[in-house]
């Protein structure tokens, strides 16, 4: 009879193999940047960390949680990509960038600190009552984060789009000046 915890040829080999998977670019595993979380472990949102903490991530669900820290990626890459732009002088602050941020600063803690009461004072009925179009405040405050998921898809295509348009000014500049 073998030991189930020593190292077989087998599971060396498949270890070996996941580990020449794992995506380069990932980050190497710290504990100390993850929440546990009843659902698993979840990465710290560093771009909402004043807006959430573990206890708000376990009272929401999992859904919600999820495209949280899908906001958590792309309000990082939009803010990475946005400061870049100003570092330049070339981006002014519109329309949309506006509401993300009021959305990101007011409208997410809000609808959180609404639904962390609604779980504190009547976990039961929240889950179960059904309001607004039938549905519950775990819906609804999953139709939030997917409403602000999809605005920051359409900021970071207007990005894309501005910087690719400033791309092909410049390849034109470069042509008509290099033409003989």
């Amino acid at each position: 009879m073998s030991d189930s915890q020593s190292s077989t040829p087998l599971t060396d080999r498949y270890l070996s193999n996941r580990a020449q998977r794992r995506p380069t670019n990932r980050p190497p595993f710290d504990p100390d940047t993850l929440w546990y979380l009843k659902h698993g472990r979840c990465p710290i949102m560093t771009e909402l960390v004043d807006v959430v903490d573990e206890t708000t991530l376990n009272a929401m669900p999992i859904e919600a949680v999820a495209i949280l820290d899908r906001i958590n990626g792309k309000l990082k890459r939009y803010r990475e990509w946005s400061s870049e732009l100003n570092e330049q002088q070339q981006q002014q602050h519109n329309e949309r960038q506006f509401v993300i941020d009021k959305l990101v600063s007011e409208s997410i803690p809000e609808a959180l600190h609404h639904y962390e009461q609604l779980q504190r004072f009547s976990p039961h009925r929240t889950k179960n009552n059904m309001v607004q179009g039938k549905m519950t405040a775990g819906d609804m405050l999953t139709d939030l984060f997917l409403e602000i998921d999809y605005e920051l898809d359409e900021l970071l295509d207007e990005l894309h789009q501005t910087v690719l348009n400033r791309l092909a000014s410049t390849h034109r500049y470069v042509k008509s000046r290099t033409q003989s």
